[in-house]
């Protein structure tokens, strides 16, 4: 994507926002101690740009590979900084609008060692019940992490799960019929900026440091030059 030469993907602003803000303040969840972000070679540029701007509702933590481990591989690094029993793994270039506290319910009952987020996908309007697709959101527990080895570059979907499969493992999927907004260029990055927009300033009440002008939600910082015109 052109966007990756100007900044990593995780930090291109949408509304107002660092794109990975959306996912980490997704986590706030009593039973989620701490998050980890891990960006490869972005983390050092990652951790600078959300350091420097104090604004997240918690901690976070940051974890550099030192090779491309792939997901499975860096979702097992992360959790051998501590003891973790379940672990949520979200792709940083997605807004989650997943129910986190029933997600973390339904792996707990199912029993299953890693729960799938899937989005059921709709042809002409109507339900397919064949097509579901991965929304980039993981629970696992830590049973799941001992088929992950602890060198070279592993997979999710292609490497673990056919693992977890061949063990007698259950692996479960959590249907949900609600978008994860993904940005993966240009022309997605300008769709989820006017969704995320919107959302905005659907709120019942202006977010702190905005005052509502008839339809148009200002910024404290904002300026207009007087020649300015909305058309549309």
């Amino acid at each position: 994507c052109v966007l990756d030469q100007v900044v990593p993907r995780p930090l291109l602003p949408v509304a107002n926002r660092p794109l990975i803000h959306y996912a980490i303040d997704w986590m706030e969840h009593p039973s989620l101690k701490r998050v980890t972000v891990c960006g490869n070679s972005d983390t050092p540029v990652l951790r600078g740009a959300l350091e420097s701007e104090p604004v997240l509702a918690r901690s976070v933590d940051f974890y550099v590979d030192p090779m491309p481990r792939g997901p499975a591989g860096c979702v097992k690094d992360a959790a051998r900084l501590q003891a973790c029993g379940t672990i949520v793994a979200a792709d940083g270039t997605i807004v989650p609008q997943v129910d986190l506290h029933d997600l973390l319910e339904s792996h707990r009952r199912s029993g299953a060692v890693l729960t799938v987020v899937v989005v059921r996908n709709t042809q002409n309007g109507a339900r397919r019940a064949d097509q579901l697709t991965p929304m980039g959101i993981y629970v696992f527990s830590e049973a799941a992490l001992e088929f992950v080895p602890a060198e070279g570059y592993q997979d999710i979907k292609e490497t673990l799960i056919p693992k977890l499969h061949t063990a007698g493992l259950h692996v479960g999927t959590y249907i949900t019929g609600a978008q994860a907004p993904r940005v993966i260029g240009a022309e997605t990055y300008m769709a989820v900026n006017d969704w995320a927009v919107e959302q905005f300033c659907a709120q019942p009440t202006a977010a702190s440091g905005f005052h509502r002008a008839g339809e148009s939600l200002i910024h404290e910082s904002a300026t207009v030059h007087p020649s300015a015109r909305l058309v549309g």
